[in-house]
């Protein structure tokens, strides 16, 4: 019994020592900084991994791009059932005035601010189409990018991002709110 309950024990403490190693918590996304295409985070609570629950040739679930003092960031997630054909698709979207490794608030969108964040969020089932869009907007602009890496040369951007974004019901005018945190990039830009 005592070896049984030290085996367990043990166990926990590698199970510990990998959380430990994976900064984005259930994402299970690493913080790399290699241009390793990747982009995870938790959504409410829920892990999102950009990705595609089905091939897609040559196309990158994360990628980014880099104008003057800009960063872009895109990750999307999609899952598609191949037999009722119905399918999801998720989006992150991060645009942030940022030339060096630094931390940078992300605002409003489409306000003053030098930058902002959008989670979309697509629902099809046959010809029915639902999407709704989360933006960091005036009253949920909490949030941060942080930009570990900026390779100009090897055209590597890594780092953490978080934010709040918010939906308004284009019929009822009711908001409701998304929590995105342990953001992780880790991207070649063009």
């Amino acid at each position: 019994m005592i070896s049984a309950l030290s085996l367990m024990m043990g166990c926990d403490n590698e199970e510990d020592k990998d959380k430990a190693k994976d900064p984005v918590g259930g994402s299970g996304v690493p913080a790399t900084q290699t241009g390793a295409g990747t982009m995870g985070a938790t959504i409410d609570g829920n892990a999102w991994v950009a990705g595609y629950s089905v091939p897609v040739g040559g196309a990158k679930p994360a990628y980014g791009s880099v104008s003057g003092e800009y960063v872009f960031i895109y990750g999307f997630k999609v899952n598609y059932n191949t037999t009722t054909f119905a399918s999801s698709s998720e989006t992150i979207q991060i645009f942030v005035k940022a030339n060096a490794p630094g931390t940078y608030p992300i605002g409003i969108y489409g306000g003053t601010g030098n930058s902002w964040a959008v989670y979309t969020k697509t629902e099809t089932s046959g010809a029915i189409s639902t999407t709704k869009i989360y933006y960091t907007t005036q009253e949920s602009a909490i949030g941060s990018f942080t930009l570990s890496k900026f390779d100009k040369t090897g055209k590597i951007v890594s780092g953490t991002f978080n934010f709040k974004g918010e939906y308004t019901d284009p019929a009822t005018s009711a908001k409701s709110y998304v929590n995105i945190t342990n953001g992780v990039f880790d991207i070649v830009y063009n």
